[in-house]
């Protein structure tokens, strides 16, 4: 099952990839993962590792707080 927060960030990975045109298949070349794999986390199934959030984020040209939005919680 997936959570609630792995959704809301997939959700928001999907819409900047939208944005700014990146293929899945760019993004898990980005995270040195099969299409297949990254797909799962693309969907929400799979959570993002920090790491990945990272690499996604320098991908698409963004903070990584962009891709955590309103969810994001401040220390």
């Amino acid at each position: 099952m997936q959570s609630v927060p792995a959704k809301r960030l997939a959700t928001r990975l999907r819409q900047f990839m939208k944005d700014t045109g990146t293929t899945q298949n760019q993004a898990a070349a980005a995270l040195h993962m099969s299409q297949s794999a990254f797909s799962r986390r693309y969907l929400g199934h799979v959570e993002l590792r920090a790491s990945e959030v990272a690499a996604l984020a320098s991908l698409l040209g963004i903070e990584v707080t962009d891709l955590y939005g309103d969810s994001a919680v401040s220390a």
